[in-house]
C-alpha cells in the first residue's frame, strides 16, 4: 500500500472513500463476469422480470460505463462535503486563489453578497498562500464600496460586508497565521484609512492574541491623528479607539484618552466612551480635560454631561460621584447645567464588577452625592428629578444585599 503520511486530511479521507467505492464497483462486476450471461441480465436488476439483453461484445460489462459515472460523482459529492465542513483541499485552493481574487474584486453590487461570501471562504482556505496578494492589494490602497448598512456582531458581520477592503482584512484574521497576522498589520500599518482601523478594531476589539494586541495598540497614536483631521469615520473610530484602550490598556492610556475628549471636545462634539474611560481611569484628570476646554466653561460642562450619558457604562459610579464633586466644587454649574447633569447621572450598577457586594459598595458612593445634592437643591423641579434616580439605585443596591 502506498504510503499516506504526506497526504492532506482531505486526501485521506477521499482516497479511503475511493477504494471502497472502487471496490464494491470491482465486485460487482466479476459477479457480472462469472454468471451475467447465463442469467441473460445485467447485474443491479432485482425486479424479479426478465429483460431481454442487447448482444453485446463478450468481456464489456453494461454497467461499465454506469459504474465510473456514479463513482465520478460520488467523489464529486465527497469533495463538496469536505469544503463545506471546513477541510481544505489545498492544493486546488491555492492554484485558484488568482481566480477567486479576480471574481472578487469585479462584484460591484451589494445586492452579491453571496458571492462575496463564497469568494471570502475560498480564499480563507488558500492559507498563506493567499496572503502575498491580499496584503498587496491592502498596501495599494484598492476599495470597492458596496453601500448599505451592516452590523457587527458575534465577532462577525452578520449584514454584509460594507466595501472590498473589509472582506480582505476578515480573510486575513480568518487564516489566523502569524504570516497572516503580521501580513495585516503590515499592511494597515501606514494607512490613512480611518475605517480601515475601524474594521481591525471591530474585528479584533476583543482578542486576547499577543501579537495582534501589541501590533494594534502600536497603531493607535496614528488613529487618533485620523480622528484629528476629522475625516471619513472619524466620528466613529473614536469609539471603538476608546474601547480598545479601556479593555487593553496600552502604554500610556491616559495620555491617549485624554487626548480623544479633548479632541471631541475643543470641536464642540461630546467626547462619549472616551470620556467615561477617563473619568473611571482618573476623574481628576477628566476634570482638568474639561476646564481648559474653552471659555464658555458652562457650555464645556454641559458637552460633559452629554458625554457621559453617552458613555456611562465606561465608568465606575464611584469615579462619576468623584468627577461630579469636582464639578460642583470648583466650577459652580448653573441651573441648565445642573438639569443637564441630573439627567446624564447613571442610576444602574456598574455590571463590569463582579462581586455583587462591591457593586453595591460602589454604587452607593454615588448615591450618597446625589442624597447631597437633593438636600440643598433649590429648584423643586430638579430635587424631584434626584428623587426619582436615588429610588432607582436605592433599588439596584437592595438586589445586591
Amino acid at each position: 500500500m502506498s504510503d499516506v503520511r504526506g497526504l492532506s486530511p482531505s486526501r485521506v479521507v477521499l482516497l479511503s472513500v475511493l477504494l471502497a467505492v472502487g471496490a464494491s464497483t470491482l465486485t460487482t462486476l466479476l459477479l457480472w463476469a462469472a454468471f451475467g450471461d447465463r442469467a441473460g441480465e445485467s447485474p443491479g436488476v432485482h425486479s424479479g422480470r426478465r429483460e431481454s439483453a442487447a448482444p453485446r461484445e463478450r468481456g464489456a460489462a453494461p454497467g461499465d460505463a454506469e459504474a465510473i459515472h456514479e463513482l465520478e460523482d460520488a467523489v464529486a459529492r465527497i469533495e463538496r462535503a469536505l469544503e463545506e465542513e471546513g477541510v481544505p483541499l489545498d492544493e486546488t485552493r491555492v492554484e485558484r486563489k488568482d481566480e477567486i481574487l479576480a471574481r472578487l474584486l469585479g462584484i460591484t453590487q451589494r445586492e452579491r453578497q453571496l458571492a462575496v461570501r463564497e469568494a471570502f471562504h475560498e480564499l480563507s482556505r488558500c492559507g498563506d498562500a493567499a496572503v502575498p496578494d491580499i496584503v498587496a492589494l491592502l498596501k495599494s490602497g484598492r476599495d470597492q464600496d458596496w453601500g448599505g448598512g451592516f452590523s457587527f456582531g458575534g465577532n462577525m458581520f452578520t449584514g454584509g460586508y460594507p466595501r472590498l477592503r473589509t472582506v480582505l482584512i476578515d480573510v486575513l484574521r480568518q487564516i489566523g497565521t502569524p504570516v497572516a497576522k503580521e501580513g495585516l498589520l503590515d499592511a494597515l500599518r501606514g494607512s490613512e484609512d480611518l475605517l480601515d482601523y475601524r474594521d481591525l478594531l471591530m474585528l479584533y476589539g476583543s482578542t486576547t492574541d499577543e501579537q495582534m494586541v501589541k501590533g494594534i495598540s502600536r497603531m493607535i497614536p496614528k488613529m487618533l491623528e485620523g480622528v484629528r483631521s476629522g475625516g471619513e469615520g472619524a466620528d466613529r473610530v473614536d469609539r471603538y479607539v476608546s474601547d480598545w484602550i479601556t479593555k487593553h490598556n496600552p502604554e500610556g492610556a491616559e495620555d491617549l484618552l485624554e487626548e480623544l475628549a479633548l479632541t471631541a471636545l475643543q470641536e464642540g462634539k461630546p467626547a462619549g466612551s472616551a470620556f467615561a474611560a477617563l473619568i473611571d481611569s482618573s476623574p481628576e484628570r477628566a476634570f482638568l480635560v474639561v476646564s481648559r476646554r474653552a471659555k464658555d466653561k458652562q457650555q464645556a460642562l454641559r458637552q460633559a454631561a452629554t458625554s457621559l450619558r453617552m458613555g456611562r457604562a465606561g465608568a465606575s459610579l464611584s469615579a462619576v460621584a468623584r468627577f461630579c464633586e469636582l464639578v460642583w466644587s470648583k466650577m459652580d454649574p448653573d441651573k441648565t447645567t445642573r438639569t443637564w447633569f441630573y439627567v446624564s447621572l447613571p442610576s444602574r450598577l456598574d455590571r463590569s464588577i463582579a462581586s455583587a457586594a462591591e457593586r453595591a459598595a460602589d454604587g452607593r458612593v454615588l448615591l450618597a452625592f446625589l442624597e447631597r445634592q437633593q438636600r440643598t437643591e433649590t429648584d423643586e423641579a430638579m430635587r424631584r428629578m434626584l428623587e426619582k434616580t436615588i429610588d432607582r439605585l436605592k433599588g439596584e443596591i437592595a438586589k445586591c444585599e
